[in-house]
């Protein structure tokens, strides 16, 4: 049977992974953002160069849509992790790790505002 310094060291190596996973999620959907905006750059200077067709800008909502489930999924992804950490691995860690119940606790609860404020930004520019 394990004892508690082998369950402290397996917490502290699953929360280990999870933040690792959580911070390649966040730099996944800045580059999803940034290949977006270089598509969409891309469609329109093709739409309205001399030689372009004005037709390819009906592809611009499509790139925006299918980015922004992307995103979607990758922020879904995103809260679970954090919530996980927060449910099942600081209560065991006796307050030696509480960054993610301190965060929750701070600003309501994880707020998926700037996902559904980029989709509109994404409707928008559409």
């Amino acid at each position: 049977m394990a004892d508690a310094t082998d369950l402290k060291d397996y917490r502290l190596a699953e929360y280990d992974g999870l933040v690792r996973h959580l911070i390649d999620r966040a730099a996944n959907r800045r580059q999803l953002f940034t290949i977006t905006l270089a598509v969409v750059g891309v469609i329109a200077g093709y739409a309205f160069a001399d030689k372009g067709d004005p037709r390819a800008i009906v592809s611009i909502p499509i790139v925006f849509l299918v980015s922004y489930l992307i995103m979607w999924h990758e922020t879904d992804e995103i809260i679970r992790i954090q919530r996980y950490i927060r449910r099942e691995i600081e209560p065991g860690t006796n307050g030696i790790m509480t960054w993610e119940t301190r965060l929750y606790k701070n600003v309501q609860g994880y707020r998926v505002g700037p996902v559904v404020w980029t989709g509109v930004l994404y409707g928008i520019l559409a």
